[in-house]
């Protein structure tokens, strides 16, 4: 009878057997097998994420903050929606609120 660790590494290498005999197989014979059919399946590369760049628009109208939200998100920006230190940018529109223009410089 094969050790557990044994039966896993056969099923995760695709050993095309059913559960039944592969409880059946004797150490000896997993070892064959898996000497047999190195491992083939390749790690996936999970790819570093960009930090996100978020903004903020202050001083617009909200039909105006809209299309300017679509357009961030669009071009892969991160709209933020309270003037929080959360953001990266900030953007200015005709009548910006001056406390968030205070928290951008501080």
């Amino acid at each position: 009878m094969a050790q557990y660790k044994l039966i896993q590494q056969m099923r995760s290498r695709g050993a095309p057997y059913p559960d039944e005999l592969l409880k059946k197989l004797s150490d000896s014979e997993c070892y064959a097998w898996l000497a047999k059919n190195p491992k083939t399946a390749k790690r996936l590369a999970i790819p570093k994420q960009k930090p996100h760049k978020k903004i903020h628009f202050t001083g617009f109208r909200e039909a105006r903050k809209h299309e300017l939200m679509t357009m961030a998100i669009e071009g892969g920006w991160t709209p933020v929606v309270s003037g929080s230190a959360a953001r990266s940018h900030l953007c200015i529109g005709e009548t910006p609120s001056k406390d968030k223009i205070a928290v951008a410089r501080a």
